[in-house]
């Protein structure tokens, strides 16, 4: 089953993601930041398309 997101744009919105990465990390120390990034990493590894 496909996940749907919170709200959806139409064609006539636009999305200002510069914005939405402001309110998101807005607060988080770059440790924190970079912690999460690596956490992120080992749990998600990149795998080469067979």
């Amino acid at each position: 089953m496909k996940e749907t997101p919170e709200r959806e744009l139409s064609p006539q919105e636009s999305s200002d993601y510069t914005e939405w990465q402001k309110k998101k990390f807005d607060g988080v120390s770059s440790e924190d930041f970079n912690a999460a990034a690596v956490a992120y990493a080992k749990e998600n590894p990149l795998r080469a398309n067979s």
